[in-house]
């Protein structure tokens, strides 16, 4: 049986669980000596590597539109490459 409208039911806590979340991000970096005292470090940095679809939480309140639906999702894959002089 349904809650009345506006109210919470009788189940307990952490008793709906979402969907699974996947992600892996990693880091590639070169540092590169030019002289005594200067340095440069090229870098690539990648975040959802294996560019998994990781769905947010499902609509859980029963008199709700969007019960059971999901809404949204995180981020795809991104990419990003930057370089640094340190002297």
């Amino acid at each position: 049986m349904a809650p009345p409208a506006y109210q919470f039911g009788t189940l307990g806590r952490n008793t709906v669980v979402g969907p699974g979340l996947f992600n892996i991000d990693t880091t590639l970096s070169r540092r590169i000596r030019i002289g005594e005292r200067v340095a440069l470090e090229i870098r690539a940095e990648a975040f959802n590597l294996f560019n998994t679809p990781n769905y947010s939480q499902i609509g859980r309140i029963i008199n709700a539109s969007d019960y059971g639906q999901v809404d949204s999702q995180l981020p795809p894959r991104q990419l990003q490459f930057g370089a640094k002089v340190t002297f």
